[in-house]
């Protein structure tokens, strides 16, 4: 590892892990870091990415669940179905072009930032308290195939998801955070087995994302509902722009 690269990570880690604990949503911005920036391949980036999801779960889950915020009911079934999505992304991700699932991301990013961003009531519930448990499994399902298909951690396709059904940002948030752990696993744990993964850029991506959630945890808590609704509208809008280049570039 390089100084530069090694600049590079704790930079896009900082910037990364301060989005994911104040909106949820971040790691969408470390492929496209690595790889314009980095020098490395698309297929070298999404695996370092997945990996360094695993210390962005764990901070942020910690940090979310000392103000009793995760809604631990609905999480639960969320983060059985990302396992067996989170192996079948991996695996796609291997053998498979991605690009038509970027571009139906995108568009599933685009409609959630409109629906954040139209002004109502920040502070609703979960929708998912009001889905049936195979719906949640479902879901989660979904966003384990798309996240480690992607190299995204799972609140860029949760949160969204959740945002369209109903839910409240604030708790969508903290329902978010667990979820990157499983994916995370489990997609490394695939990454693995194909012999596509770098510890050592993982790792100090990671910890350098944890700081960085920390820093953003505290700073969700002190903003308004509303103006943290606006936030993570922004945020689902620079990300759908962001899959749609990555779409339309392949």
């Amino acid at each position: 590892m390089t100084v530069e690269l090694a600049l590079l990570l704790v930079v896009a880690g900082a910037v990364s892990g301060t989005l994911i604990g104040t909106v949820g949503i971040g790691g969408v911005l470390l492929v496209p870091a690595l790889v314009l920036f980095g020098g490395l391949g698309v297929e070298e980036a999404t695996p370092v990415a997945s990996m360094s999801f695993f210390f962005t779960g764990v901070a942020g889950t910690l940090a979310y669940s000392r103000t009793d915020r995760v809604p631990w009911e609905s999480v639960r079934w969320l983060m059985v179905g990302v396992v067996p999505g989170a192996l079948a992304g991996a695996a796609g991700n291997v053998a498979l072009s991605p690009d038509v699932l970027t571009g139906v991301i995108a568009v599933v990013l685009g409609a959630a930032a409109v629906r954040a961003l139209i002004p109502e009531r920040a502070d609703r519930p979960l929708a998912g308290k009001d889905l049936s448990s195979r719906a949640m499994l479902a879901i989660g399902i979904l966003v384990g195939f798309g996240s480690a298909l992607t190299g995204t951690g799972g609140p860029v396709l949760l949160i969204p998801v959740m945002l369209l059904l109903g839910g409240g940002v604030v708790v969508t948030i903290a329902a978010s955070q667990p979820i990157q752990v499983p994916i995370a696993i489990f997609a490394t744990a695939a990454f693995l087995a194909y012999g596509e993964l770098d510890w050592e850029l993982g790792l100090v991506l990671g910890l350098a994302q944890v700081a960085g959630v920390i820093v953003g945890a505290r700073l969700g808590d002190r903003l308004p509902a509303e103006a943290l609704r606006n936030l993570v509208g922004i945020a689902l809008g620079l990300s759908a722009l962001t899959f749609l280049i990555k779409a339309v570039a392949g």
